[in-house]
């Protein structure tokens, strides 16, 4: 009787950073080989070409795996220094990644005030328990005590309940909570402090948030659709 020889067990694919992700420095990579040649490379690319690396805040990394044990910082913005000279303000500030792998990192060096954002009504909404039975209890009772009001003065007294509604909602309340709790995991993770309940915990977070951004994603899909 021949035996088969046992097969070998497979060992699981490694782990890659996105397309475009050469460092600058060993400093701005975490649980990744750092090859020091392809850097000179990168930072001779920038000196040759007169760019400039604005600094960022907020975070050292900019790029993490979903257990937050591979770390780079992958995104940052090379200006000319006519650019500088025209805009001496300028900013970068890494801000929290949330449900991403990468941080939404904006360049600003002025907020300008739209004024207040104007009032919609989302689908979703319609979707919710009571939603409809809540509007026509409101709007009977605004009927009710203001019967000689005109009609865009009860639809202004139903917008300002909906306001109020939507910002009380209890996924609102939820998710805010979720989010208040992601910052400081990720700023462990960031800083290397992080033990393998705090990857967990934020694994479970991302999930629970995904649930909850499904009815959003629905409003926006209808947004995008207003001109």
């Amino acid at each position: 009787m021949v035996l088969a020889p046992a097969a070998a067990p497979l060992e699981p694919p490694p782990v890659l950073e996105p397309a475009g992700s050469e460092v600058r420095s060993e400093s701005e990579r975490f649980g990744f080989n750092f090859f020091c040649e392809d850097a000179i490379i990168f930072n001779s690319f920038i000196h040759d070409t007169g760019l400039i690396d604005l600094p960022m805040g907020g975070r050292h990394f900019t790029w993490v795996n979903k257990v937050g044990s591979k770390m780079s910082k992958l995104h940052r913005f090379l200006i000319s220094d006519d650019v500088l000279h025209t805009n001496t303000d300028l900013k970068v500030v890494a801000l929290d990644r949330l449900w991403s792998n990468h941080n939404l990192i904006p360049l600003h060096c002025k907020k300008n005030d739209f004024g207040p954002i104007p009032f919609k009504i989302f689908n979703s909404w319609f979707d919710r328990i009571a939603f409809k039975d809540m509007v026509k209890e409101k709007w009977d009772a605004i009927s009710d005590l203001e019967q000689s009001k005109p009609l865009y003065s009860k639809l202004k007294d139903l917008k300002s309940h909906l306001k109020l509604w939507s910002l009380k909602r209890l996924r609102l309340i939820i998710k805010n909570c979720i989010l208040a709790t992601l910052p400081d995991l990720d700023k462990k993770i960031d800083d290397g402090y992080t033990i393998d309940v705090d990857m967990t915990t934020r694994i479970n977070r991302m999930q629970e948030l995904e649930d909850l951004e499904k009815p959003e994603s629905m409003d926006i899909v209808q947004k995008s659709r207003v001109k």
